[in-house]
């Protein structure tokens, strides 16, 4: 008996830090994540994918429901191990925390599309940060004599921490978690998104029907068994390369921005722009204006159309000649 009540008391414990614990910042969620990889599949060279598809075998796949993971799902893989818990190392290589201290005095502001003038010079924060963990992970992929699980490690890593930069809350923050901390009015049957870091992971799915906020769509339970392969996830990709052709993107033609650099500061950038709706109140929920919500949709759409091409030239580039 003795046993069954500390048994008992352990797992309300647990339930209670599950509770009380604050959410963690996963950037882009499933959805997004598997969107920018299956953009970034089609653009592959064919030995680079071969040679992706031969490591991705050896991640490992517990917590994808048992199953191997593929170039579409293997974005997820970071975030996938966030279950192990306490025993999770990488939660500080999914962000990179810049300062962002441009004001917004309302909605309206965004409505112009304009920079924020005088926004304060980009200061890369110290290490541990995606940035940095990017840099160190190319580094091993470069290394001809690594082992095939550590390849297909940084591999995985390579696809979760490109998609991630393009993620405005994940570039930037205002000593409130890159968002976290600012908390919004949900606006879906699940009470969902909770804070505004939480709206820009899925800022993609969000959008206006008859001038109302709703979710568009809804990531499903099961997930692709590959590229292309029938569902949602390959048809918003169709969608989002047919809506934003990367030839028509200025951004990746560019000179000077093809660099991982390059793309935080671009995301950041965005961030000062279009990351908080208003000033929050403590305690207070703000309401995102269906003007917002249209807006950051928009710019999410073509984030993922960014990453997903970014994330193919730099694995080809890395593992072309390897």
């Amino acid at each position: 008996m003795e046993k069954s009540f500390r048994s008992l008391a352990l797992g309300i414990a647990a339930l209670a830090v599950l509770l009380w614990s604050p959410p963690a910042a996963l950037g882009w969620d499933d959805g997004g994540h598997m969107i920018v990889s299956e953009i970034a599949a089609r653009r592959l060279h064919s030995g680079v994918a071969r040679k992706i598809e031969a490591l991705l075998p050896l991640l490992d796949a517990r917590f994808n429901r048992g199953q191997l993971y593929n170039l579409t799902t293997a974005g997820a893989w970071m975030d996938d191990l966030r279950a192990l818990g306490s025993e999770y190392n990488w939660a500080k290589w999914h962000y990179i925390d810049v300062p962002c201290t441009g004001t917004l005095k309302s909605v309206a502001d965004l409505k112009t599309g304009v920079a924020i003038a005088n926004a304060p010079e980009f200061v890369e924060p110290r290490p541990p940060h995606a940035l940095w963990a990017l840099e160190k992970i190319v580094a091993l992929l470069q290394i001809h004599d690594a082992s095939p699980e550590a390849r297909a490690e940084a591999v995985a890593q390579t696809m979760h921490i490109v998609a991630d930069i393009h993620q405005p809350m994940h570039v930037a923050t205002r000593n409130d978690r890159g968002g976290n901390g600012f908390r919004v009015v949900p606006f879906t049957s699940s009470g969902k998104p909770k804070n505004l870091h939480q709206f820009w992971d899925a800022a993609y799915r969000y959008g206006l029907s008859e001038k109302t906020v709703v979710e568009l769509w809804s990531v499903p339970p099961n997930r692709p068994d590959g590229p292309n392969a029938q569902g949602i996830i390959a048809e918003e990709a169709t969608r989002l390369l047919r809506a934003h052709p990367p030839e028509s993107l200025p951004e990746l033609a560019r000179p000077g921005c093809n660099t991982p650099h390059a793309w935080v500061r671009a995301t950041h950038a965005l961030a000062e722009c279009y990351g908080w709706p208003c000033e929050s109140v403590q305690g207070v929920e703000v309401e995102l204006s269906p003007e917002f919500v249209e807006r950051a949709h928009d710019i999410a759409e073509i984030q993922l159309v960014l990453a997903g091409c970014r994330l193919a030239e730099l694995l080809n580039r890395l593992l072309d000649a390897k």
